[in-house]
């Protein structure tokens, strides 16, 4: 699923991109030249490069509250 975000993000797929965030894909994923699905979509300017700059963004400011949803309001210790 996460090297799909970041091929989806590159070719500039939105909808699949939502979709994939939506079902849980890892948005700090690394390919094989260790570009994320952000880094792929800003630098690669094909279909929706900006819609989906903007989902991941989003996607990311949500990341603490996820942490913090699962760890019962806890920062997750260092290195975990």
């Amino acid at each position: 699923m996460n090297d799909t975000l970041i091929a989806t993000a590159m070719y500039g797929f939105a909808g699949t991109v939502k979709e994939l965030l939506d079902s849980g894909a890892n948005i700090e994923a690394k390919n094989n030249d260790g570009n994320t699905a952000l880094i792929s979509a800003r630098y690669t300017y094909h279909g929706d490069g900006n819609i989906i700059v903007k989902l991941l963004q989003e996607a990311a400011a949500k990341r603490p509250q996820q942490i913090a949803a699962v760890t019962g309001g806890t920062k997750p210790a260092v290195g975990s």
